[in-house]
């Protein structure tokens, strides 16, 4: 069978080619069709599995597609299996991400996984504020 098929034996014997299913590729090594990994997708009667693009992950064997990262997330490279968190002091507010970008000066997130940065407000020696332990507000 050629590229992105199987083979499978009739009742009579006899042996006839298949497309691959979606979500897996045809592996001539083993004479079957194999699953897609993590990071990775495929179409039906696929020869190759392809890795999901930047901005998307998949975190699932034999999947059909990547899923774009949420807001406050963000995959950087191609094959991930999950989209990563903004650290802090960065966020992101768009999907499909592949960076996050610092908070503006006088500015800060609460915490990883940030969609928006908060201005920073009070005093800087109170132990209470938020810029104290994250990003100093002058």
């Amino acid at each position: 069978c050629g590229p992105g098929k199987t083979s499978s034996k009739g009742s009579a014997g006899w042996t006839s080619c298949r497309n691959c299913s979606a979500g897996y590729r045809s592996n001539p090594d083993v004479g079957y069709c194999t699953m897609c990994q993590f990071g990775q997708f495929s179409g039906p009667g696929a020869a190759t599995c392809e890795m999901c693009p930047p901005g998307t992950a998949t975190n699932h064997l034999a999947t059909v597609s990547c899923a774009e990262c949420k807001k406050g997330r963000y995959a950087d490279g191609y094959g991930r299996a999950r989209c990563k968190k903004c650290p802090v002091g960065m966020f992101s507010n768009k999907k499909a991400a592949t960076s996050c970008s610092p908070c503006p000066y006088k500015t800060y997130t609460v915490g990883a996984g940030s969609t928006a940065c908060v201005a920073c407000t009070g005093n800087d020696l109170d132990p209470e504020y938020p810029c104290r332990t994250t990003v100093k507000c002058p």
